[in-house]
């Protein structure tokens, strides 16, 4: 059972040891460890590089850098072509929620869907929040470790990435860390930082999950990684990348020795328990280190922080803000972490890379309660208004997409029907279908969104055999999953295992929306014919005391070639 699985040391001989972010010496690994062990009961100190860096635009350029390199490539029926196809290529990103353990697992089994894919290589940007982040830093820390095989799956996945996330997910690590921190000459962050160095990243820079090439014929290039924290000091939205970090309006930097495990830990540290993650870059003196980077194409009057006079922050002022950086969870901005894939199409756009875009939203938020009830007390009315106000903006903005995606379809002929309940009826509307073909052929730079949720029922599509008509599929399973609690607290197997086994099922429901690549029958097969659920019922639900546990199955394929 993999939440047993031990990992090693660096220099162990495990299938764990994390030659992807660097293979250290023995005495690399204990200085690295020493330094960690600092962090925990001191300020958190991120020391950046002393050698003076490239100025302004030409730094920005290449810290900032925007993949535009396509990922994959469909063929698609076009009769006006001479050949009778066309050709669209496609740059894919994947955005990762935050939400604890819950959101963590729910995205193991997402990128365990992609892999069996074939598409974890395909993948050109992977953003990320919160408890996301703790899944797509140590994917980024593992890459090179992976093992990809000619359809470009790695073999190795469950044992080099899945199982160590679940042997954390079998241990607390929030309500320790608040209570340690709570000791002098530390805080709840240090000790975060100090576990998940630990259990997880054993010592690895920020630096180290950069771009890379492939090691060997069974390794892949390493996508690029963002991590997404919050600003308490600004409210701005930072970034952590392997070149760069900071943000819009205290200004980007080199992360110079910053540990993985820091980054992780600003990302997802959940106010106000296990925040603020505080970050001393030495270079904060000197203006020659910080770079503003905003392209004013993307930041008209409106919007640009410049035009927002109680935001600017004055030349001899901003060295009190860069000194010590305070962070929180970046769900507190974004908790769909896909504020810069958004930003890096915009971008695209302005640039004039005339590259279609597909960016996958996995969301592993949990769903808002119901309340018939609700506290008349100013302390209830207080927590549940946060709550509210803490749920509002992923629901505007997942809401925007959908629609948005609609109107577009409108535009090539489709005018939406009445969904179904359950899947009781399959049958595609032949004008989608038409609309879906037209929108690919006739237009090849637009931005689409695919998203699946921990909180949403699978949307059925043509193709799929009803798993059972007689009842609404999975209703009862994501009502349970969805209320998970937002925590870093140890969960029983039976629980991971059902949630790695929803994110599999909801992502493997979610890519027929891949509108630009769906009308490619090679694509379309290769993706759903290779559904394997990860968890049997007998370790999902071992007891039989949760009969909604077996709902979690592969729908069948009864029309494998046949357009969605």
């Amino acid at each position: 059972m993999w939440m047993r699985y031990k990992t090693k040391s660096l220099t162990g001989k495990s299938v764990a040891t994390a030659g992807g972010a660097g293979r250290a010496s023995t005495a690399t690994l204990w200085r690295s460890r020493l330094l960690s062990r600092f962090i925990a009961v001191t300020l958190i100190s991120a020391t950046a590089s002393a050698i003076a860096q490239p100025g302004g635009t030409a730094w920005c350029a290449a810290a900032l850098s925007i993949p535009s390199t396509p990922t994959t490539t469909a063929s698609i029926d076009d009769p006006t072509s001479p050949s009778g196809k066309s050709s669209r290529e496609l740059v894919v990103s994947l955005s990762l929620s935050g939400g604890g353990y819950r959101a963590m697992l729910f995205h193991v089994g997402t990128l365990r869907r992609l892999n069996d894919a074939g598409m974890l290589p395909r993948l050109a940007v992977i953003s990320s929040v919160s408890g996301g982040s703790i899944a797509s830093a140590y994917l980024a820390y593992r890459w090179l470790d992976l093992n990809f095989d000619t359809d470009d799956r790695a073999v190795n996945f469950i044992e080099v990435f899945e199982r160590p996330l679940g042997e954390l997910a079998s241990a607390t690590m929030d309500v320790p860390s608040v209570l340690t921190g709570l000791m002098p000459f530390t805080s709840a962050a240090a000790q975060q930082i100090a576990k998940l160095d630990e259990r997880l990243f054993r010592g690895a820079q920020l630096a180290q999950i950069s771009p890379a090439a492939g090691t060997s014929a069974d390794t892949r290039p390493r996508p690029l990684f963002i991590l997404n924290a919050t600003s308490l000091q600004t409210g701005e939205h930072w970034q952590f990348r392997a070149a760069a970090m900071g943000g819009p309006i205290t200004g980007w930097t080199a992360p110079g020795a910053l540990l993985l495990s820091q980054a992780v830990a600003a990302s997802s540290g959940f106010p106000p328990f296990l925040s603020p993650v505080v970050l001393k870059p030495s270079g904060e003196a000197n203006p020659a280190h910080w770079h503003q980077c905003s392209d004013y194409r993307d930041n008209p009057f409106g919007v640009a922080y410049s035009n927002e006079p109680g935001r600017v922050i004055a030349e001899d002022a901003l060295a009190a803000f860069r000194k010590s950086v305070h962070l929180t969870d970046g769900g507190v901005k974004d908790n769909l972490g896909i504020a810069p894939i958004d930003e890096m199409n915009r971008l695209r756009r302005l640039n004039n890379l005339s590259r279609a875009t597909v960016t996958l939203l996995s969301d592993g938020g949990a769903t808002m309660s119901l309340d018939a009830d609700p506290s008349a007390n100013w302390a209830g009315q207080a927590m549940r208004i946060l709550g509210l106000l803490a749920d509002q903006p992923d629901e505007v903005r997942v809401a925007d997409l959908i629609r948005t995606g609609s109107a577009r379809l409108r535009g090539f002929g489709w005018n939406a029907e009445p969904s179904q309940p359950g899947c009781a009826d399959l049958r595609s509307p032949p004008a989608l279908d038409a609309a879906r073909r037209r929108a690919t052929l006739e237009a090849d730079t637009y931005d689409a969104y695919v998203y699946w949720s921990n909180r949403r029922l699978p949307k059925m599509h043509t193709g799929f055999g009803c798993p059972d008509p007689s009842r609404q599929w999975m209703a009862n399973e994501v009502a349970a999953l969805s209320k998970v609690p937002t925590a870093l607290r140890a969960m029983p197997e039976s629980l991971q295992a059902r949630l790695v086994n929803w994110g599999y099922i909801a992502a493997h429901h979610g890519l027929p929306y891949m509108d630009f690549a769906w009308p490619d029958a090679v694509l379309r097969q290769r993706w759903l014919g290779s559904c394997r659920i990860p968890y049997a019922p007998k370790i999902a639900d071992p007891d039989g005391n949760t009969p909604s546990a077996r709902d979690a199955l592969c729908a069948p394929l009864v029309q494998a070639g046949a357009a969605p």
